[in-house]
């Protein structure tokens, strides 16, 4: 087998491990051994040139992804900026359940155990999110 071509055996390779483990790791190698493939291919670099460029995209490439995975670790949850709004209820669908208008939006929500609902219009504050259903309490000022 041709040496560039081997690139391209081993970029497959580990897109289809990459396909299983879903790490993305495997991804960013892969498209570095397609690249030096390609390099190979092309007549731009020869058998040392090319492992040198799969090592260092490889690294540089991983290295990026760390970094961006680290900086989504520290990120502020967006459910931390929800609990504690207020929310204005609309109608009452049942004794527990509600449609609230927030962020320009309606919105199902629920009271939260030991919560007593009130009839009509009311504000209450959102005490926790679980996908798209707000779990509310009763807003007092205290």
């Amino acid at each position: 087998m041709h040496v560039p071509y081997f690139w391209f055996v081993l970029a497959a390779f580990a897109l289809v491990i990459e396909m299983i483990f879903g790490t993305f790791y495997l991804l960013v190698a892969g498209v570095a051994a397609m690249l030096a493939g390609l390099a190979g291919v092309g007549g731009y670099l020869d058998l040392p040139g090319q492992i040198f460029l799969t090592i260092s995209l490889t690294a540089l490439g991983c290295w990026q992804l760390w970094q961006y995975q680290l900086k989504q670790q520290r990120r502020p949850l967006e459910a931390l900026e929800v609990i504690g709004q207020t929310v204005e209820v609309e109608q009452w669908l049942s004794p527990q359940q509600a449609r609230v208008q927030w962020r320009g939006a309606h919105w199902d929500a629920r009271l939260a155990k030991g919560q007593a609902s009130q009839n009509g219009q009311a504000t209450y504050i959102i005490s926790a999110q679980e996908g798209n259903l707000l779990w509310i309490e009763q807003f007092s000022e205290r």
